[in-house]
């Protein structure tokens, strides 16, 4: 079920397809309507009981998926759905550290709301903020302190967000810390 065709997919499971079969690297077909941005085809699947909490290969959800592409209209349907935020993917990240680093603010906010630790540290002990101020994505960095990141925690480097920004030299993200 890896095609963007929903009445293939509906076809499919009208005759008896499992909704929750898996590919050789542990890919549901809720995952790739994930991937995919296929609202339609992902809320079809959810009505027909797929696992929104299904781990693929590398430990990844479906709602990691979808944060890492960018769809804040699919990660809200499946934090609909009961998606859990705080799985550790085998990278050691969740999907608050995957949405720190893809900047999509809206996305950070959602997690956040559904009850993601927002101050998480990673394998390298860094948080969605040093993540997010890592990646020079402002927007999520303001997002992460508006919902109450603590800016004072080290990373395995013992550097925080501010260190980041300050040897980085992203001034609009060090402008905002230093105030803090």
């Amino acid at each position: 079920m890896s095609q963007n065709d929903f009445a293939t997919v509906k076809s499919l499971v009208n005759y008896g397809a499992n909704v929750s079969a898996i590919n050789n690297e542990g890919w549901t077909p809720l995952m790739q309507a994930s991937k995919k941005g296929n609202l339609e085809i992902l809320r079809f699947l959810l009505s027909n009981n797929a696992d929104v909490n299904a781990l693929n290969n590398y430990d990844q959800t479906a709602l990691m998926i979808a944060t890492e592409k960018g769809y804040p209209y699919i990660v809200k349907a499946l934090l609909e759905k009961g998606a859990k935020v705080n799985i550790i993917d085998n990278e050691e990240e969740t999907a608050l550290s995957i949405a720190a680093r893809g900047g999509d603010s809206y996305i950070v906010d959602l997690l956040v709301k559904a009850g993601a630790h927002i101050n998480y540290q990673n394998s390298n002990g860094c948080t969605p903020l040093i993540i997010a101020t890592l990646n020079n994505n402002l927007a999520s960095v303001k997002e992460l302190l508006f919902a109450g990141a603590k800016t004072d925690i080290k990373d395995k480097e013992e550097k925080t967000a501010l260190d980041y920004a300050k040897s980085k030299n992203y001034l609009d993200i060090l402008e905002i810390l230093k105030t803090l």
